[in-house]
């Protein structure tokens, strides 16, 4: 409404009708029997059935995904372990991830899936409902956060990313879901690292650095 309480006007003469409460009578949003009475360049009244044509076809775009050779992707991930976790904090689960793994593992990025996540549908298999996401890290590991309603019960899963380190690729059977079930119920994806070990040269010169500290403290002044 642009912060104004404008109105608007229709060629029968019925004035004083606001913005969302007028329909015009075509499906086009642009209709000679709508003139716009307010101070401001308003967005055209439209049509119901031409709000939920548009809605629907947005959501068919948004939901659409594209394609990618599993030749590039190289393999399907493989699921480690998944689990309902109550607390959905960063550090609670990457701590649970590396209780899984055995091993410390540094966090490297979150990604939301509300505004689309760029699914690729993974084409050359023999799987329909296989996607590859494309890793913003070198992730050794990444975990999915899906919606309800998995056979599993659970809603958070670990893989261990086998092929490419550029891409997560996973099924939604390996979720726990039907064949009528979208990529959208994918809530996010968080991916994970290796902890650094040090070069060996670094260990090294840090193992000398302790010796000498360790003989200097050993040598007591000489008085003359």
């Amino acid at each position: 409404m642009l912060g104004v309480a404008a109105s608007y006007t229709l060629a029968a003469g019925v004035s004083g009708i606001p913005r969302n409460e007028l329909i015009c009578p075509d499906i086009l949003p642009w209709h000679a029997s709508c003139s716009y009475t307010g101070p401001f360049l308003p967005i055209p009244p439209m049509n119901k059935n031409f709000l939920r044509l548009l809605g629907l076809a947005m959501t068919c775009v948004s939901s659409a995904a594209w394609s990618i050779p599993l030749s590039t992707v190289e393999s399907i991930d493989r699921l480690i372990a998944s689990a309902n976790l109550n607390n959905g904090g960063d550090t609670y689960v990457a701590n649970w991830v590396s209780d899984q793994l055995g091993t410390s593992v540094v966090f490297g990025d979150k990604t939301e899936c509300d505004a689309g996540c760029g699914w690729q549908s993974v084409t050359g298999t023999a799987a329909t409902d296989l996607y590859a996401f494309d890793l913003t890290t070198s992730a050794n590991w990444f975990l999915v956060k899906t919606g309800n309603g998995s056979s599993t019960g659970d809603r958070y899963f670990l893989f261990e990313n086998i092929g490419s380190l550029d891409y997560g690729v996973f099924s939604l059977s390996q979720l726990g879901f039907s064949s009528n079930v979208t990529i959208t119920k994918v809530s996010h994806v968080s991916e994970y690292g290796s902890t650094p070990v040090p070069e060996p040269a670094t260990v090294a010169l840090l193992g000398l650095g302790v010796l000498g500290l360790a003989l200097g403290r050993k040598r007591k002044p000489t008085h003359a």
